[in-house]
């Protein structure tokens, strides 16, 4: 604001009410022009171009996964939301990703690459300076939006929720990690959290670092548990041998330390294989079933 304007509304030729007006009105255009001043765009329900302003890759192999970090003009997303991106231009393929992180001007995105793929082989090609379509929030889970332990599925609402159970598929950790970092920032929310994270092999465990160092610092809100399936013999130390295929309803619920209550939520997400299997195994167990 100039100091005309400033010196204009804090004297007496403005009367308050007017002066606050012009405050806020100028500030809604500040809010609108400072993202165009800045070059990033604003996530809106309309595809838009967002600029990548880094790129890692994570882990490498035969699916490697990446983190590409957009920079966006909105401030925050929804708890348990997704974004959209979109290759190709106009009627190209589509993708949904939940961001691990969404703050101060930036969206990073965990992708695993799949070399047969229509999306993930082309969003491994962006480098730093390259520009990605994206549009959001999308998806119909809320966490929070109503209170502590609150979750909203469309017209559904949970509430007074004690404990949430996590199943997480490979990249599926990501939704979790969303509820998660938002319990840990809340103080006053108590509700209690158990991921699983279910794997093929040793070297592929999504965000397996930040994840034990949440497991650590997490206390009694946040347990982690690690699971792989492929190979033989005994896993490496913090590893369990374990696949959802070989996983019965008493087994998951018991790993979960849930005991089948209206205060109990498991959240599902990963490939459809896997999510169908669980779902069908907690059938019957009286617990909240939330799919991403």
């Amino acid at each position: 604001m100039s100091s005309s304007l400033l010196s204009l509304v804090g004297s007496n030729h403005l009367p308050a009410a007017f002066a606050t007006l012009v405050v806020v009105l100028f500030s809604i255009l500040l809010s609108y022009l400072l993202p165009k001043l800045l070059g990033a765009s604003s996530l809106t329900k309309s595809y838009a171009k967002f600029k990548v302003l880094a790129r890692a890759v994570v882990h490498e192999g035969d699916r490697p996964i990446i983190a590409l970090s957009l920079g966006v003009a909105t401030k925050c997303l929804p708890t348990g939301s997704h974004v959209k991106v979109r290759v190709g231009g106009e009627g190209g393929p589509e993708r949904s990703y939940t961001p691990t992180r969404f703050d101060g001007g930036l969206c990073e995105l965990m992708i695993r690459v799949y070399p047969e793929g229509e999306v993930s082989p082309v969003l491994e090609k962006l480098r730093v300076g390259d520009e990605l379509e994206m549009k959001g929030p999308t998806g119909i889970h809320r966490y929070g939006e109503d209170g502590p332990g609150t979750f909203r599925n469309g017209r559904k609402a949970i509430d007074g929720v004690r404990r949430i159970g996590m199943l997480a598929g490979g990249t599926g950790v990501t939704p979790m990690m969303q509820v998660i970092n938002h319990i840990r920032a809340d103080q006053e929310d108590d509700t209690e959290t158990c991921l699983i994270s279910y794997n093929k092999g040793e070297g592929e465990i999504m965000m397996e670092g930040e994840l034990r160092e949440i497991d650590r610092e997490g206390g009694d809100k946040v347990e982690v548990k690690f699971m792989v399936s492929e190979g033989e013999g005994r896993v490496r130390e913090g590893l369990e041998r374990g696949s959802m295929r070989k996983m019965g309803g008493e087994e998951l619920m018991k790993s979960m330390g849930l005991k089948g209550g209206g205060d109990e939520v498991v959240m599902i997400c990963g490939p459809k294989g896997f999510v169908a299997k669980a779902k069908e195994e907690l059938k019957g167990k009286k617990v909240n079933v939330l799919v991403w």
